[in-house]
């Protein structure tokens, strides 16, 4: 922000002045020449210390004009001077009050960002925590037997094939039973091999004995009860 400070021009003394206050004079240049740079620094910052010395030396003009003759017009100039330092340095107080004015605003504005943001972020953390939670609860109270049944289309149709019993051949006896034997009051079942062509051949077995892989179950009369692969067959004497 620019403001201009303006400075009352200062008349030119008569010449019967001149040479009784060319002492003063000399201050007044001084005097005035820093106050002109002061007014001129509208948009310049000016500490408070040269805000001090301007003002220490238009004191010591004022105190250095009131002992000299034919100084009137001078104290009058002084006056002048003194009023337009003033509205300077009110004038300066507005200029350095403005910008630091507007950067505060600027500052508590970000924060002001910031914290609306923050506050949005905290409040989709909860939402989402809390759905969470939610879900947990749920799986907390399913009970842990549940079985899951998987989803079956309408339109298909599971048909069970029956386990067909497979028809089991009748196992061939590896011999033939010759004959039946009583020794002793126990019977006796005679068996022979298929391709017997000898006598010697013959051996005997008794019920609870078991050759190649046929145990002898019972004799009844001509016929004898084999048990072989965990069937029963009846061998009946040749």
């Amino acid at each position: 922000m620019n403001e201009s400070i303006s400075v009352m021009e200062i008349p030119e003394m008569k010449a019967s002045e001149r040479p009784a206050c060319s002492k003063l004079w000399a201050i007044i240049r001084f005097g005035l020449g820093g106050l002109v740079l002061f007014t001129l620094g509208g948009t310049t910052f000016i500490s408070l210390k040269q805000v001090q010395l301007l003002s220490g030396e238009v004191s010591q003009l004022k105190t250095a004009l009131q002992g000299s003759p034919d100084i009137e017009p001078l104290q009058e100039q002084m006056t002048t001077l003194q009023q337009q330092f003033e509205v300077s340095r009110m004038q300066l107080g507005e200029m350095v009050g403005k910008p630091a004015l507007a950067a505060l605003q600027q500052k508590i504005d970000v924060l002001d960002k910031q914290q609306r943001e923050q506050s949005a972020s905290f409040s989709a953390f909860n939402t989402e925590l809390s759905s969470l939670q939610e879900q947990v609860r749920t799986l907390k109270q399913r009970p842990a037997n549940t079985a899951i049944v998987p989803a079956v289309m309408p339109d298909v149709v599971t048909v069970k094939k029956k386990p067909t019993s497979k028809a089991r051949r009748p196992v061939t006896a590896p011999f033939i039973l010759t004959g039946i034997e009583r020794r002793g009051g126990i019977a006796f079942a005679a068996i022979a091999p298929q391709s017997a062509t000898q006598l010697t051949e013959i051996a005997l077995m008794e019920p609870g004995e078991t050759r190649q892989g046929w145990t002898l179950l019972a004799i009844t009369g001509q016929q004898v009860q084999f048990r072989v692969a965990g069937q029963t067959r009846t061998l009946t004497v040749r």
